[in-house]
């Protein structure tokens, strides 16, 4: 993936992470107190709701971009650019997605976009404390 390609989908993921309000607040809170891989699944789902999609022109020459989102049991991100011509079976546009994101990889990429943190673990909070008796 090239760098433009990455900032696309940081781009996604951040608008699609941001679509209901009071996202900000939201997510400040969460990464303020680092959230474990449960806990950040129940707020991506919390963000999708049980669906939604939202589009957005890239400008620039670009392609605009439709991003849909499932929550519920397995949450989903979902995409595609409307440059791609439709295959010759469907209408105007094929709504197949480019590319769909769920599971540890979803976790993964809106950890990594949103800047949240894991909480850390009991072994980390005794580490620390032992290393202040130290001093």
């Amino acid at each position: 993936m090239n760098s433009e390609e990455r900032a696309d989908l940081d781009e996604i993921v951040f608008r699609a992470m941001h679509s209901i309000e009071g996202a900000r607040g939201r997510w400040a809170q969460r990464r303020a107190r680092g959230l474990d891989d449960a806990e950040l699944r129940a707020a991506i789902v919390e963000e999708f709701g049980i669906a939604g999609g939202f589009s957005w022109p890239q400008g620039g020459g670009g392609a605009d971009i439709y991003v849909d989102v499932t929550g519920g049991l397995r949450p989903r991100l979902a995409w595609r650019g409307f440059d791609r011509p439709p295959p010759p079976w469907r209408g105007e546009w094929d709504p197949t997605p480019d590319r769909i994101i769920q599971g540890a990889e979803l976790l993964a990429l809106v950890r990594r976009v949103l800047e949240v943190p894991c909480p850390p673990t009991a072994q980390t909070v005794m580490a620390l404390d032992i290393e202040g008796e130290r001093e």
